[in-house]
């Protein structure tokens, strides 16, 4: 049974599953987002402020520092620049 399958037969159960990531994927998402957290408050910015730099909403902001959301490749370059980090800490 897939994964999809496994979320599907959920979904028609009336479960609906919290994060559909695998584990590895999950905790790589909290790392980062834990990592993106520090880097922010050690430069004592706000969510706030990381969003508007970065050109998403504050809300995204926290749920990639909780790993709840996932970045595609052009957010994680501004989210670097902006945290004035190398562009590779956010690889695995």
């Amino acid at each position: 049974m897939t994964e999809r399958h496994v979320r599907v037969v959920m979904l028609r159960r009336g479960k609906v599953a919290q994060n559909p990531l695998p584990k590895t994927r999950q905790r790589y998402y909290k790392a980062l987002g834990k990592m993106i957290a520090e880097a922010r408050i050690g430069l004592l910015m706000t969510q706030q402020e990381l969003a508007d730099r970065i050109g998403l909403s504050r809300v995204s902001v926290s749920n990639i520092e909780r790993g709840r959301q996932q970045i595609l490749i052009h957010q994680a370059s501004a989210l670097a620049d902006a945290l004035k980090i190398k562009k590779g800490a956010f690889l695995p």
